[in-house]
């Protein structure tokens, strides 16, 4: 593998290049999801129906590989976020940090593989693998996520220490955005 890819799958990217990399990735699944649900073949209703059948081959023939293509490419892009949230927070609780890379890379490795269940389900018949791997993969970035929390609360309190290294807006968009849900 080629050093400079490497690099960005271990997150060794510059926050400029995060800041092109994330918002290239919502990109990717929103265009794609909201694309494929105008032309699913009835109406789409997002309160009752699950994204899983916009990546459907049986649900949606003919337009189930674009929202599949823009998950895993959003996940590609995502990947680097993994490392980089790990060596940023590591200065902080460095098991903590290693715990949410380590969560955040497996929820997207298990996201691929929950793409790849969907569209291989025709031919290998179980339908329940892309569901549960779905759920793990949400479950994964959940993890992820509460570590981040747990990281940013400990950096805020002084009474465990808090050195301040992380900004306001960081810290209250992580807590209320994973632990008020």
């Amino acid at each position: 593998m080629p050093r400079s890819i490497q690099k960005f799958f271990s997150g060794q990217v510059s926050k400029t290049a995060l800041l092109i990399i994330l918002p290239l990735s919502f990109a990717s699944f929103y265009c794609t999801v909201i694309a494929a649900a105008i032309c699913f073949p009835e109406r789409y209703d997002w309160r009752v129906r699950v994204i899983s059948n916009l990546t459907s081959p049986r649900d949606n023939p003919e337009f189930y590989w674009l929202p599949s293509l823009g998950i895993v490419v959003m996940a590609l892009l995502l990947f680097p976020f993994a490392g980089y949230v790990e060596r940023r927070l590591h200065s902080i609780k460095p098991r903590a940090a290693r715990s949410a890379g380590v969560a955040f890379a497996f929820s997207f490795v298990v996201l691929l593989l929950a793409v790849v269940a969907q569209l291989a389900q025709p031919v290998i018949g179980m339908g329940w693998l892309h569901e549960f791997l779905a759920r793990a993969a949400a479950a994964a970035f959940a993890v992820g996520m509460v570590c981040c929390c747990l990281i940013a609360l400990k950096d805020r309190l002084r009474l465990f220490g808090g050195q301040w290294l992380l900004c306001n807006a960081l810290t209250f968009s992580w807590a209320s955005l994973t632990l008020l849900p």
